[in-house]
């Protein structure tokens, strides 16, 4: 016999009264399970223990309960066999049926829980509530409360009974625990070579203009490293010809981005910039207009770069951008086609894509090389071409050049053929600054002398009910009053 066998605890009626009867039945097996362990088979014995064990409040329980009736004593039963038969007579009829099947209706599938887990927890909730079919409302309740959608619908649709839903249960909870670990694999190994990438376009970014410069050469001169520190460097006050900063030479400059090459074009030749205007036309060379670098007009314009390399002109701002939407749109006739414009005041030009254009099918377009920039901006437009048109809007019609811009974007009217369309009306303060010499000859009797008010009676309004109080007038200090002594004296005068 194994006399160091841990005991089972005692058992506590008023830890749960609602489910006293289920508790007795789980702490009564587990003692039964213990004398088996222990060895124990004196009936005496077990007796004792039992009411040992189950501690003070149950035997105190026990001693107050009236003997069994003769006629229910089984033959040769032995003592333990009758306290455990009067004890669970007395707890049975405290099992609360209705409560244990709520307990089971509310059981659901948690997320660390796998299918067997929740199958074990359901057939023990069962065994309290006295159903008629225990595998039939386990299967029930697995179906809508499992987490798997999957089963659920297998359920439903299938009709199983309850060994082929346990099944079909393991074999979707296996594929989707190796689903999971292929999935977080793929997804560790794609951030690993997103990372590489992201570190490796870093690297290029941040890599100085001049790679085979040596570590020991200065970087704003390229020349070698000044032992007296950076104010003997020569390029100290040099304003630098790529990005207009100053303090180093443009052939060692990390910033050579044709957006900074752009602003400093643009401070170097201010005017270049208009003002008031989006657009503007200056007559140049055709070629000089070809030499200039069009993908990088797209990041100036906040454009995105079109799969076919085709640059596209834009002076207002996209219209995922709230503001864009309250842009002036108007639908116009140009040559008999609806063109959807909008209507720019600070333009000169009318504006199309090669794009709009191919709507026009028999349109001839004629070759132009003006030179078309946007607002603020030196990088000018692709210009393929213009053409004559006529513009017509209700009752209004007339004339214009419609210039045809390489690329797919909005169309653009100027401020001249709307003004003409009658689209928009200007309306301008005009101010002009006062003439005083006007304003004295026009008032001569109120701009003479000292300007008293006269034949004017003016009303004081004094509180009576204070009364008034004399106070001594403030002294003038010493410094100050021969000055006030000979105002006093001029004024008199």
């Amino acid at each position: 016999m194994d006399t160091h066998s841990t005991p089972v605890p005692p058992f506590h009626i008023a830890e749960d009264p609602n489910n006293v009867g289920s508790r007795w039945e789980k702490w009564l097996n587990r003692f039964d399970n213990y004398l088996i362990a222990a060895g124990i088979d004196n009936e005496d014995r077990k007796k004792a223990m039992l009411l040992h064990y189950a501690g003070e409040e149950v035997h105190d329980l026990y001693l107050s309960l009236p003997e069994l009736p003769a006629n229910t004593a089984q033959p040769n039963e032995s003592p333990y066999l009758t306290a455990k038969r009067k004890l669970k007579q007395y707890f049975t009829p405290r099992v609360n049926k209705e409560f244990e099947m709520f307990n089971f209706r509310q059981a659901r599938q948690s997320e660390n829980e796998t299918i067997d887990q929740f199958y074990a927890k359901l057939l023990k909730l069962s065994k309290t509530c006295t159903f008629e079919n225990p595998n039939e409302e386990i299967k029930l309740q697995i179906i809508m409360n499992t987490k798997y959608t999957e089963l659920r619908r297998y359920g439903l649709t299938e009709q199983p009974n309850l060994d082929d839903l346990l099944s079909r249960a393991r074999t979707i909870e296996c594929t989707a625990n190796q689903l999971k670990v292929i999935e977080d694999k793929i997804v560790m190994n794609t951030s690993t070579e997103e990372c590489s990438y992201l570190n490796k376009q870093t690297q290029h970014r941040t890599a100085p203009a001049n790679s085979g410069t040596s570590k020991n050469n200065c970087k704003n001169c390229g020349g070698k490293w000044h032992p007296n520190g950076r104010r003997a460097c020569p390029a100290l006050n040099v304003i630098c010809r790529s990005c207009g900063k100053k303090g180093h030479y443009a052939r060692v400059c990390m910033s050579t981005t044709s957006t900074q090459q752009q602003q400093a074009q643009s401070r170097a030749n201010p005017q270049h910039n208009n003002h008031g205007t989006n657009t503007s036309i200056n007559k140049k060379h055709n070629g000089e207009r070809k030499n200039r670098a069009q993908i990088r007009f797209n990041e100036l314009n906040m454009e995105p770069e079109s799969t076919n390399s085709e640059t596209s002109f834009k002076t207002t701002i996209r219209p995922n951008d709230r503001t864009a939407m309250k842009c002036p749109q108007v639908h116009v006739k140009l040559n008999g086609k609806v063109i959807n414009f909008i209507v720019d005041t600070g333009s000169s030009v009318n504006l199309i894509s090669s794009n709009t254009f191919k709507e026009f099918h028999q349109q001839s377009l004629q070759p132009d090389s003006s030179s078309i920039l946007p607002y603020n901006c030196q990088q000018q437009l692709e210009v393929v071409g213009k053409f004559k048109g006529l513009f017509h809007y209700n009752n209004h019609q007339t004339r214009a050049d419609v210039f045809v811009i390489k690329g797919n974007s909005e169309s653009l009217l100027s401020y001249d053929t709307a003004n003409k369309l009658q689209l928009i009306q200007l309306s301008m303060m005009i101010y002009q600054p006062m003439d005083m010499n006007y304003i004295k000859n026009k008032h001569p009797n109120l701009c003479n002398g000292i300007g008293c008010l006269k034949n004017k009676t003016v009303k004081l309004h004094i509180d009576e009910s204070i009364p008034p109080v004399a106070n001594k007038h403030r002294r003038i200090p010493i410094n100050l009053r021969g000055a006030v002594e000979q105002e006093i004296t001029r004024l008199m005068k």
